[in-house]
């Protein structure tokens, strides 16, 4: 079972340089915000679960510019930001983490994690190369730890052509949802069986998610998602996938919410009450 945990936000920045559109990234980041429960997740749980981190870039060099003196507009009015120091903090932590952690992995979505699908149909290009200043940023900030090989898709779906650019830049993991699912067929030599699945494409593995145990972890991991109540019959559908055919290798991958907005309490909770599982995303 592999966990494929978010650290992602929208763009604040403009052009690169140190304006920000607004300053909502600093409450995002701040003691109780979005991105910090989120990472508490991480922390707690790092030591105890399989995790696949997703970040984008585009957040950790927007973090790395707020770390230093920035500012924000609005209206055309000027001030500057108030996140100077919840940034630092933040990417102190998240580099921690990394560091404590090393069966970890981190993938990097594209720059500005765009909705690549939609990007593509409409004859447009995508890249996850950026700028060698940027990239010193962000590689500084996540320790060289980060690559680019797993891909994580907006919506879960992924047109021939988009894959064909995803190949192009050696991504070897795909996540899916089971609308994207084509025929079943065996796991490269080393990587998880399909159960609900790993199913092949050439020169790359698709991961995919199942929605019942998807809307099931959403609700344990949400504030206000249910917790408990939900977590037995997440635990019993797991149960019944590992007793069946007990001699065929099972793989789940599960994911959060893209902008996961999750109580660590509730899963630093869940995460302890059982061993760590075992296995990769790809």
């Amino acid at each position: 079972m592999s966990w494929v945990w978010p650290l992602i936000d929208r763009p604040h920045q403009v052009d690169g340089n140190t304006t920000f559109i607004d300053d909502d990234l600093a409450a995002s980041v701040k003691p109780g915000g979005r991105l910090d429960r989120a990472l508490q997740v991480v922390e707690g749980v790092a030591s105890q679960v399989h995790l696949t981190l997703v970040v984008d870039p585009e957040l950790i060099d927007e973090l790395t510019t707020m770390s230093t003196r920035y500012f924000v507009t609005v209206n055309g009015k000027q001030t500057e930001g108030t996140g100077t120091t919840y940034a630092q903090d933040w990417l102190k932590r998240l580099k921690s983490v990394i560091a404590m952690a090393p069966s970890m992995e981190v993938s990097l979505t594209p720059y500005a994690d765009p909705d690549i699908d939609a990007v593509t149909a409409a004859g447009l290009t995508w890249s996850d190369n950026f700028g060698p200043q940027q990239l010193q940023r962000v590689q500084v900030a996540l320790a060289n730890a980060a690559d680019s090989d797993v891909a994580w898709p907006a919506d879960g779906t992924v047109t021939p052509n988009a894959l064909r650019q995803l190949l192009s830049r050696r991504t070897v993991a795909v996540l899916t949802t089971p609308r994207c699912r084509d025929e079943p067929g065996p796991a490269e030599p080393g990587r998880p069986s399909a159960d609900p699945g790993a199913v092949r494409r050439p020169g790359t593995v698709a991961a995919v998610t199942d929605s019942d145990v998807q809307s099931l972890s959403d609700s344990v991991l949400k504030q206000g998602g249910g917790g408990t109540a939900k977590l037995t019959p997440l635990v019993a559908d797991l149960a019944v996938r590992a007793a069946e055919n007990p001699h065929d290798a099972k793989y789940v991958a599960i994911t959060a919410d893209r902008y996961v907005d999750a109580s660590p309490a509730l899963a630093n909770a869940r995460s302890s009450q059982r061993p760590a599982p075992r296995g990769r995303p790809r």
